[in-house]
């Protein structure tokens, strides 16, 4: 775990945190944001991967913006199980700012009532490019 870590310190460098496993994740340096990109569904297993990484990062920063890329995601958070254990996950890691890029209609809908349900509604956004989340995370850091 700890070599996964030490590797998200540098910019834009994405790690897979195992093999089987499509999604990744790194901190930007930079821009001060950890940037999420999950590619097709999550399993529990994920989920406790991710976030696992992302508490011990974020342990160490002031701020815990996340971008999170859902644009190679599919039935994401369809499985109630799934859910719950991102939600728990998600309040483990206290997120101050959350930006989704590129989520469907369908994947929308349930991250609003995820968001909803950790009382993130107010300090998140849902993003058609890169370039809109970046803006509007390096405007919320002001």
């Amino acid at each position: 775990m700890r070599e996964i870590v030490a590797k998200m310190k540098s910019n834009r460098k994405p790690v897979s945190l195992r093999r089987k496993m499509k999604h990744k994740l790194w901190f930007n340096n930079t821009q001060n944001f950890a940037y999420m990109q999950l590619v097709g569904e999550l399993s529990m297993d994920d989920i406790e991967r991710l976030f696992s990484v992302l508490i011990e990062v974020f342990t160490a920063k002031n701020r815990h913006y996340l971008l999170i890329d859902v644009r190679l995601s599919q039935g994401l958070l369809s499985q109630k199980e799934i859910r719950n254990s991102f939600r728990e996950r998600s309040l483990d890691v206290g997120l101050d700012r959350i930006a989704v890029l590129g989520a469907s209609h369908a994947n929308r809908m349930t991250l609003k009532i995820l968001l909803s349900v950790l009382g993130k509604t107010n300090v998140s956004r849902f993003c058609s490019t890169e370039r809109e989340a970046l803006t509007w995370l390096k405007e919320s850091s002001r």
